[in-house]
């Protein structure tokens, strides 16, 4: 999954659900724009110089076979 985040507005939280077994990934930040107080803010803050930022999730494919099933569970952006 890929998204483009606007942070012109104030810090932003990125949490993703558990995957099924055999399946993980780890995204859980919260992306805080150039000049944003970052005080009071949970879990790992992340300043970025703007106030826009990619973001890209990845999780693992074990083969051809196993797309369909890997799309069914992709993060929703």
């Amino acid at each position: 999954s890929n998204a483009w985040i606007d942070l012109s507005a104030g810090p932003v939280r990125v949490c993703v659900g558990a995957q099924p077994a055999g399946r993980c990934w780890s995204v859980a930040v919260t992306l805080a724009g150039h000049g944003q107080p970052a005080a009071g803010l949970r879990g790992r803050v992340i300043p970025v110089p703007g106030h826009d930022v990619g973001l890209s999730a990845r999780c693992l494919v074990d083969g051809e076979h196993d797309l369909a099933h890997a799309h069914a569970h992709a993060m929703p952006v």
